[in-house]
């Protein structure tokens, strides 16, 4: 139902007994019917809604009794109430708020004791001078992920005393450029780290504190370069994005500590060679540089050892020919000197 013009829910929803997913976002609705919310709250298990013509907080969806996943968008208030999710304390796992004019995350999700996971981006209102998080009396032990992308961050956000098991960290389109490593425990869980649409000149070091990381993301940054020690502790590392950084070097000792590195994007840099640190990777089952400026010459006999027959998809092209790179180190390089 979503992307009508209903302002007000359809009566007839009352007549789907066994409702379990609706989408009515966007639409101008203006309040949510306790008579239809009552009865579809029975069974209703995952709502979209669009707040954006609310006047006042909608306290009917305290009769989601099922409830275990909601999406709220365009919020128009500042704050919100703490009581704001009563009734779904113990069903809801996943709660996403979305383009809101809230001021910061509201105190209201310290009440859900089920949370697995929580999204929190773009919103544009956001006071950038406190912090994120409303104080909790406890922290959130069940939340593994934490989407807080869009919200123009410039400060790596204190996250980890309030979620300390998460797994799965988005900040994405922020304004970040540095990470304190103070924000980051030793004992952390995180296995992906999304940091894709910011400001970083370089990978920051402290991702090497992240002992279980398998993805990383960092495409559409400013990083020109990829040095010996920039990923050296990330033994897991399996899927590496860099794709549109400006890249002009890699170490040739850049990899030789992510021997499960699987999956790499390099599209769309300054690259005029292939740096010998992916030939240790025999785990490499994907490799992408298209959009490059390799220059396939005999310039690159330090490849020649590289079995890239062995690499399920090799994409990329040479910088002044046709030809593609595979095609080059595996027809033409042998035949270097």
């Amino acid at each position: 139902m979503d992307g009508n013009n209903f302002s007000v829910l359809p009566q007839a929803l009352e007549n789907l007994v066994n409702l379990t997913y609706l989408d009515i976002d966007p639409n101008p609705l203006t309040a949510l019917d306790s008579g239809v919310m009552s009865v579809i709250g029975r069974t209703l298990q995952t709502l979209l809604v669009d707040l954006s013509h609310f006047t006042a907080w909608p306290h009917e969806l305290r009769l989601l009794r099922a409830i275990n996943s909601l999406t709220l968008s365009k919020i128009t208030f500042p704050r919100l109430s703490a009581d704001a999710f009563h009734g779904m304390e113990s069903t809801l796992h996943t709660l996403s708020i979305t383009y809101s004019h809230l001021e910061r995350m509201p105190i209201a999700i310290c009440h859900l004791q089920n949370l697995q996971s929580l999204t929190f981006s773009s919103n544009d209102y956001l006071d950038l001078n406190t912090t994120v998080f409303e104080p909790c009396n406890r922290r959130f032990n069940s939340v593994t992920s934490l989407n807080l992308a869009g919200n123009k961050l410039r400060n790596f956000p204190v996250v980890f005393h309030t979620f300390p098991e998460i797994t799965s960290l988005n900040l994405d389109s922020n304004q970040l450029r540095y990470i304190n490593a103070d924000l980051i425990p030793a004992n952390n869980r995180v296995q992906s780290l999304s940091l894709n649409y910011n400001n970083f000149s370089r990978i920051p070091n402290v991702v090497n504190k992240l002992h279980s990381l398998t993805t990383l993301q960092m495409s559409y940054n400013h990083i020109g370069a990829i040095y010996d020690i920039d990923l050296h502790n990330l033994k897991a590392l399996t899927y590496l994005y860099l794709t549109n950084n400006g890249l002009e070097f890699i170490s040739s000792h850049a990899f030789r500590n992510n021997p499960n590195l699987y999956y790499v994007q390099l599209q769309y840099n300054l690259l005029r060679t292939i740096s010998s640190s992916f030939t240790t990777l025999h785990s490499l089952g994907y490799f992408y540089l298209q959009n490059n400026q390799i220059e396939c010459t005999c310039d690159l006999s330090h490849l020649k050892s590289w079995n890239v027959a062995s690499i399920n998809s090799f994409t990329g092209n040479c910088d002044s020919s046709t030809e593609t790179l595979k095609q080059f180190l595996v027809n033409a390089l042998p035949g270097c000197p």
